[in-house]
């Protein structure tokens, strides 16, 4: 978990799980994998990654507000 104070600028710059996956409608559904329930939906991949960015802020700035801790990006492997 961060430490508190960071922005969310701050936090959008850092390297989160995003996972896409097609729905059985033909959908994109995307996740960011740290953020629970930090979910979007998309016609293509673009658009779901667009929502999937506005729902990170949203969620970012919720957990913020709310002063809980805001999970961190997991390792990357190199």
């Amino acid at each position: 978990m961060s430490k508190s104070g960071e922005s969310i600028a701050h936090y959008l710059t850092l390297p989160y799980t995003a996972v896409l996956r097609r729905d059985e409608d033909g959908d994109v559904i995307a996740r960011i994998s740290e953020l629970p329930g930090c979910v979007a939906h998309g016609r293509d991949d673009a658009k779901a990654v667009e929502n999937l960015r506005e729902m990170q802020r949203l969620w970012l700035e919720d957990c913020i507000e709310n002063g809980e801790p805001v999970p961190l990006p997991a390792p990357q492997l190199s």
